[in-house]
């Protein structure tokens, strides 16, 4: 989800180039990590996570924040983590 986001109004127009490549080198970093230890645990599972919100959550925030209340939040569940694809 986070990969689709990145492509979707207004995350691809109000973030920056230097947080959009961030969180797309990110992305292609924990699916290829994903890929390659299908049988880790759920802590480094976990782990990948937090470190892809890290970088999504605060840009989304500052992205909405912009917008403006005249739009709304993102709808709830719309841009989670839980499936980085």
């Amino acid at each position: 989800q986070v990969k689709d986001g990145l492509q979707q109004e207004p995350i691809n127009t109000k973030a920056t180039p230097e947080e959009l490549q961030a969180i797309k080198s990110k992305v292609d970093e924990v699916l290829e990590w994903v890929d390659n230890n299908q049988l880790a645990d759920q802590g480094e599972f976990e782990h990948y996570q937090k470190e892809l919100e890290g970088l999504w959550n605060p840009v989304v925030s500052r992205v909405y924040a912009q917008e403006g209340a005249n739009k709304g939040p993102p709808p709830a569940g719309s841009h989670t983590v839980e499936e980085v694809d």
